[in-house]
């Protein structure tokens, strides 16, 4: 930890109005005590920012970071802080049975802000397989238990309706409408290739609910076959219902994106859906996420706001800076607004290219400085993937293996 650090010549960009400041910013004991031009100060470290953004650190509503335990999460100290990202919400990792052991071992253990959906099947979302294959894991006695034991931590419920992980998706859904009105609270829905239709979907959401994955290529998305977004997704909006992007392995299209915007119909927040099995593409991390928006033609300043200010007041996340200002703490990241030919893939493989991306140079949090690894994991099958994977037999080496030769 560092008592005191100054960040010289950030260029400061408003969250609100997309307006850039220069300025230093001195930090004490995790305080910001000082912004202004030319600061002079006895401290441990000085960190030049000549020539980056500097923004309120970002907001990611769907990334999983339960990386004990089930082992479906990604560790924030690794791929959400140094990325930017300072503020997260975990889309139901955990359920029921092991929200404890989830608190225990990422709560403790992270400089990151988050909360969590808790997921209405009790075991979670299980590394091999899925939760509501067995009906029999959706615990409605349990699953009020915990939430209103953590309702602090927690913003509400969770359900994956796809329907290779959920056997009957109208009782899921019907569950955990009855279950959000109990407990006043919302929910999240992973509604991707469900064999309810997006209107069904839909009818059990009220406002403040999430309908997650949305820019997915899907019969249950927000497009008619026409290409058109359907009625009942924008009569959903009008009533409060909060469109997320959830990149993830799956649920992101190009061409999905890129209809939807033609016809007004942005979302209301970027999401990256980290998980062990996108770290190494095609997701990444959160610069690279809001790059593809960029080079969507969403400007710099709108896909700032879509990571920052619209999730923290759609959400009502209001222990989460949005601005950098004396007598807060230090929460804010600083990234490189790069030029030039720059190529993504979305995740059916299909290319889109830009001329401008982000990336990411440092995070302040606290008393802490966080900085990108060179080396980041690989991914890893989830899911029935992780089964067949696992029953797999392994590779017999038919030829004895080459060793290095020693020349002395």
């Amino acid at each position: 930890m560092i008592h005191r650090y100054l960040v010289k010549n950030a260029n400061v960009m408003s969250v609100f109005d997309g307006s850039l400041k220069k300025t230093d910013i001195l930090v004490e004991d995790g305080i910001v005590t000082k912004t202004a031009p030319g600061i002079t100060a006895s401290v441990e470290e000085i960190i030049d920012a000549e020539g980056l953004t500097v923004t309120p650190g970002w907001v990611d509503i769907h990334a999983h970071i339960y990386y004990d335990g089930i082992g479906l999460g990604i560790d924030p100290q690794m791929y959400l802080l140094p990325k930017g990202v300072t503020y997260a919400v975990d889309p139901g990792t955990s359920g029921a049975d092991n929200f404890a052991d989830f608190r225990r071992y990422v709560r403790w253990c992270t400089d990151l802000k988050y909360k969590s959906y808790l997921n209405i099947a009790k075991i979670g979302v299980p590394i091999m397989g899925y939760e509501l294959t067995d009906m029999g894991n959706l615990d409605k006695d349990a699953c009020k238990r915990v939430f209103r034991d953590f309702a602090g931590e927690l913003l509400g419920l969770k359900v994956r309706v796809t329907s290779n992980m959920c056997k009957d998706p109208k009782a899921a859904l019907s569950a955990v409408r009855e279950l959000c009105d109990e407990l006043h609270t919302t929910f999240c829905v992973h509604a991707t290739r469900c064999s309810l239709s997006t209107e069904e979907i839909l009818g059990f959401m009220k406002k403040g609910d999430v309908f997650t994955h949305s820019y997915a290529k899907t019969d249950s998305g927000i497009l008619d076959k026409d290409g058109s977004i359907k009625a009942g997704v924008r009569e959903a909006r009008e009533r409060g219902v909060i469109f997320d992007m959830g990149h993830g392995i799956n649920s992101f299209a190009f061409d999905v994106a890129k209809k939807a915007i033609d016809q007004g119909f942005e979302l209301d927040a970027i999401s990256t859906d980290l998980h062990v099995s996108d770290v190494d593409g095609p997701v990444y991390d959160m610069p690279t996420t809001i790059s593809k928006f960029l080079c969507l033609g969403v400007s710099l300043e709108k896909a700032i706001q879509l990571a920052t200010s619209n999730p923290v007041k759609l959400l009502a996340l209001s222990d989460k800076l949005l601005e950098i200002k004396p007598g807060e703490k230090a929460d804010f990241t600083a990234f490189l607004v790069e030029r030039g030919d720059f190529r993504y893939t979305d995740c059916d493989k299909c290319e889109l290219s830009g001329n401008m991306r982000l990336v990411s140079k440092f995070t302040c949090v606290g008393r802490k400085i966080f900085t990108p690894r060179k080396v980041t994991g690989k991914n890893r099958p989830i899911g029935i993937a992780a089964i067949e994977a696992a029953n797999k037999p392994p590779t017999v080496e038919t030829t004895p293996p080459r060793t290095n030769k020693v020349i002395a």
